[in-house]
C-alpha cells in the first residue's frame, strides 16, 4: 500500500526517540493493566462484588497511569498523539502491540 504524502505514521519519531527503560516500564505496565482487565471481567462475570470492588480501582490507577506514560511519550514526540487516543480507547488491546511493535524498531 503507498503512502499518502503527509500522511504522519503512528509511530513516526522512534528511530531516535523513548528511551528503553521507558518503553520497559510502559510495557510491564501495559502488561499488569491487561491482566488486571481480564482479571476484573472474570470476576464481574461471575458476580463476585468484593473482588470487583478490589480490582475495579486498581485497573483504574494503573490505566490511568499507562495514559500519562503513553502522553508523556507523544508530548516529546516519541510517538503520535494518535497512538495516545488508541491506548484511551481500546486499552491494552492497543498499548500491549504498540509498545511491542517500538520496542522491536529500536
Amino acid at each position: 500500500m503507498k503512502e499518502q504524502s503527509g500522511a504522519r505514521p503512528i509511530f513516526s519519531s522512534v528511530a531516535g526517540g523513548a528511551p528503553r527503560p521507558w518503553l520497559n516500564a510502559l510495557r510491564l505496565l501495559s502488561l499488569a493493566d491487561g491482566l488486571l482487565l481480564v482479571a476484573l471481567l472474570y470476576v464481574a462475570v461471575s458476580h463476585n462484588e468484593p473482588a470487583v470492588d478490589v480490582l475495579g480501582p486498581a485497573h483504574g490507577v494503573l490505566f490511568l497511569a499507562l495514559l500519562a506514560g503513553i502522553g508523556g511519550g507523544a508530548r516529546n514526540g516519541w510517538w503520535t498523539w494518535l497512538f495516545f487516543v488508541a491506548v484511551a480507547i481500546l486499552g491494552p488491546l492497543a498499548s500491549v502491540p504498540g509498545l511491542e511493535r517500538l520496542r522491536r524498531r529500536r
